[in-house]
């Protein structure tokens, strides 16, 4: 495989959920024209590039990720040609667009689905994995075995994640089951490539590269990830080919093995840095923040798994620290303000990839209870951004109660207009820190592993006589 794309090098992402992140016609539900209103805010603040969680057509039943046309983007969020105006106007200010990359299943309303339901052969019949057994609810011995009952007279279909998300049929590398497919077999292999067809297709149209949901789910039953890996450097070699300048971001949290297949960026295996949080259950999980003033003790545990991760990665790609995501509880939830500060910085200075979280920015809180489109507790973490102290902070005209969920009504809650007059520290800091990116990309791109060990000496902690507590300190 040939060098990361050189624009990677001082590269820092900034996700937007776009349902949350701007609404242009006043429907309550934020659209392409409306980020494409904010693309100077994210300019100014020294980001570089854009992660777009899915646009496509959709049943909704698991917030965009049930895609019901991959090929459309959904008309609440716009148009086609809103899309291709997106990615031009984020050209001309010299920012990046990846896409979200839902590679490993459809919505059950998706066109394909329906025809993969009937009885009588068609060209999708084998598109999506089926048991001719009826009630086949899975292999007892595989807990990730699973199968829904009841849809088709055809037989059960096997699920990812919810049961409104049937799985592609991508194959299998062990085969236990008279209906499983090989993932060698002509079926699966022509499947696989309809994902590269997907690839081409919103390349084209003006994106700069997928963050591939769920990357190491593509084969089933795949130990270490042999196949699925083989199939990655397919795709790597496909991009390098046709769109070098195109780059993969993968879903996996072990860069070991994205990196190694061709993935250009794989989030740190970072555990439980800055959350604890479980968003498979309404309760916040007891386990340890290890920033946390009195749990940094966990600190050196974490830097090992770090380094070991960087040692194991060398030179292949990067490695990406996240402040938050869609799918997480905000980092504010568990720390205030000027704790901020020094997780950003963290995020800012470690060799790697920077990516920050709509409204992670400014501190926007994690708000408790707020449930829509099956976030579960993941909504609280995903309510609109907040511009201003007009009316729903700026994001939408439409009455409060109309809007995709409600905003933060704290007297005190943070707003970009106050940011941007200097009254918020941790936006401060954050648009210092990528400017120091951008002014010293030599120092954070792609490490030699020697000259990383000194990261060993990065953190000092002791413990404060006064508090009791565990006093973290960089430098």
């Amino acid at each position: 495989m040939k060098n990361n794309p050189k624009w990677l090098d001082d590269a820092v992402f900034y996700e937007i959920y776009l349902p949350s992140f701007c609404d242009s016609n006043g429907d309550g539900i934020g659209d392409i024209k409306g980020a494409i209103s904010k693309l100077d805010y994210i300019r100014d603040s020294g980001f570089s590039a854009i992660w777009r969680n899915p646009w496509f057509a959709s049943g909704f039943r698991d917030g965009g990720y049930d895609i019901t046309d991959f090929y459309s983007v959904d008309p609440r969020y716009g148009t086609n040609e809103d899309a291709k105006l997106f990615c031009r106007e984020c050209h001309q200010r010299g920012i990046k667009v990846i896409l979200d990359l839902v590679i490993g299943h459809t919505s059950i309303d998706h066109l394909w689905f329906v025809e993969s339901c009937k009885n009588e052969k068609n060209r999708y019949s084998d598109l999506f994995i089926w048991s001719p057994q009826l009630y086949w609810r899975g292999d007892p011995a595989d807990p990730g075995d699973y199968y829904v009952s009841g849809w088709s007279s055809k037989g059960a279909y096997k699920a990812n994640f919810f049961a409104v998300q049937p799985a592609f049929n991508f194959g299998y590398n062990e085969v236990r089951f008279p209906w499983e497919m090989s993932w060698d077999s002509e079926i699966p292999r022509k499947n696989r490539e309809l994902m590269k067809n997907i690839m081409r297709y919103w390349l084209d149209f003006g994106c700069d590269g997928f963050r591939v949901d769920t990357a190491c789910c593509v084969i089933k039953r795949d130990p270490e990830y042999k196949r699925t890996r083989e199939f990655w450097r397919e795709v790597r070699e496909m991009l390098e080919k046709e769109y070098p300048e195109a780059i993969l971001v993968s879903e996996w949290f072990e860069p070991q093995y994205a990196l190694d297949c061709g993935f250009h960026i794989d989030f740190a295996n970072s555990g439980k840095l800055f959350r604890n949080d479980d968003w498979l259950s309404l309760e916040n999980s007891s386990d340890p923040v290890i920033m946390a003033d009195q749990e940094a003790s966990g600190l050196p545990e974490w830097l090992s798994v770090y380094l070991d991760d960087l040692q194991k990665t060398n030179q292949k790609g990067y490695m990406a620290f996240c402040s938050g995501n869609h799918d997480r509880w905000r980092m504010r939830h568990y720390f205030g303000m000027d704790n901020m500060v020094v997780n950003m910085a963290l995020i800012m200075t470690m060799p790697g990839i920077p990516f920050i979280y709509y409204g992670d920015e400014i501190g926007m809180r994690y708000l408790p209870g707020l449930s829509t489109e099956g976030s579960g507790s993941r909504g609280g973490s995903r309510s609109p951004m907040q511009w201003d102290n007009s009316v729903n902070h700026g994001f939408s005209k439409a009455a409060p109660e109309k809007l995709y969920l409600p905003t933060d009504t704290a007297d005190d809650a943070p707003v970009v207009s106050d940011a941007l007059a200097g009254e918020n520290r941790v936006y401060t800091e954050v648009c210092k820190l990528t400017g120091l990116r951008k002014n010293h990309a030599h120092f954070i791109r792609l490490p030699d592993w020697s000259s990383c060990m000194e990261l060993q000496e990065v953190f000092h902690w002791s413990i404060d006589g006064r508090t009791g507590k565990t006093v973290v300190s960089f430098f």
